[in-house]
């Protein structure tokens, strides 16, 4: 079960995105916010995750990118999922930023975790922000942490460095067992 609980308001953890909600120009406008259904895990996530700097953790991997990315459309916010030593953590944001606060950001560096995507609440929005980029040019110097990722709401992503987008996709949908049993038996 995921533990949770507030960042700080007003804090001076790092932020990528803008804060002045001025998004990459080509994605100005309103974010995606859809009804979606949501897996289980995804909506405990988002009962705990209710406002700007609530975060949850969980055991290492615990939180899915296809899930992140359907939060990310149903509320019309960024999430960002880090990992530091065997625990992830997931920070929502609001539609053009997210912030991790200095005692995230400290543990991060000091045992050599990972920032390792955050959500953009556009379909289609895979493009770092200058933000992005210089979180990215920082965590290099700091951690050697060279790439993250940027995933939309339609299930599109981005890995990127300091210096721009090295690669693109698509977010792989992960399938429970009872789903992959009806799957076999549907198409067997």
């Amino acid at each position: 079960m995921a533990q949770g609980g507030v960042l700080p308001d007003g804090g001076k953890g790092l932020t990528f995105g803008d804060e002045d909600g001025i998004i990459n120009t080509d994605w100005q406008g309103e974010p995606t916010k859809r009804d979606v259904k949501l897996s289980d895990e995804a909506k405990s996530y988002d009962e705990q995750l209710q406002k700007k700097s609530d975060y949850i953790t969980g055991k290492s991997g615990a939180f899915r990118e296809d899930d992140v990315r359907w939060l990310s459309a149903k509320n019309g916010v960024e999430y960002a999922c880090l990992t530091i030593g065997d625990e992830s953590v997931l920070i929502r944001g609001d539609s053009g930023s997210t912030s991790i606060s200095d005692e995230f950001f400290d543990r991060l560096v000091k045992n050599g975790g990972t920032f390792d995507y955050h959500t953009h609440p556009y379909d289609g929005d895979i493009i770092p922000s200058q933000s992005d980029m210089a979180l990215m040019g920082k965590l290099s110097g700091l951690t050697g942490q060279e790439t993250s990722k940027i995933i939309s709401t339609d299930g599109l992503y981005s890995t990127y460095t300091e210096y721009g987008i090295v690669e693109t996709g698509t977010v792989t949908r992960e399938i429970d067992d009872d789903y992959a049993e009806f799957l076999s038996m549907l198409f067997s």
